[in-house]
């Protein structure tokens, strides 16, 4: 039953990615980030921060470190697809995937699609 519910977190980890799948409260509301968390708390889930580390998912700051890079190109490769990023809130923070040896170089563009 455990994994039931966390099968069912990992559909509605985001408030804003629940509601528009039409996930509510028990009480009909809209499901809002804090009722997600109660959620998560209530029924002993991990975060999807733990999960995504649990997975090798890196911090801004860990996966600069590694490609020697600020963290301000990180979050730009990450906008332009450059390296992987999933959206571990609905406050803008995500983890990254590490893009071993093939991470994008600094200044190099992605290169045209067609």
């Amino acid at each position: 039953m455990r994994n039931e519910y966390l099968a069912a977190a990992n559909r509605i980890l985001r408030a804003d990615q629940g509601s528009e799948n039409g996930f509510k409260t028990g009480d009909g509301l809209p499901l809002t980030s804090p009722a997600v968390g109660y959620i998560r708390t209530a029924y002993g889930l991990k975060s999807r921060f733990d999960r995504l580390r649990e997975r090798g998912m890196l911090t801004t700051l860990e996966i600069a470190r590694r490609c020697g890079v600020s963290t301000n190109t990180i979050a730009d490769w990450g906008r332009k697809g450059r390296i992987r990023a999933l959206a571990i809130n609905d406050r803008n923070q995500f983890l990254f995937e590490d893009p071993g040896p093939s991470r994008p170089n600094k200044g190099a563009r992605k290169p045209a699609e067609g």
